[in-house]
């Protein structure tokens, strides 16, 4: 079992997940327009260094200081 799950993880594209088709940038989206209303401009993101950074570097390019 426990092999079955790490070859799974292995073989995940996660980084090209929200870009695949449409209906995965839904969440692309509809997360970035959360964000755009809940945090300050220029806010101070920790990223917990769990996923491909996808939003990390969106957050970034628009001004706010993403630490790792």
């Amino acid at each position: 079992m426990e092999k079955n799950i790490i070859n799974y993880y292995n073989h995940y594209d996660e980084d090209g997940r929200l870009f695949r088709n449409y209906s995965h940038q839904v969440e692309w989206l509809t997360t970035l327009y959360y964000f755009n209303r809940v945090l300050p401009p220029h806010s101070r993101i920790f990223d917990g260094c769990a996923g491909t950074g996808n939003y990390a570097f969106e957050l970034a390019r628009r001004g706010n200081a993403c630490l790792y």
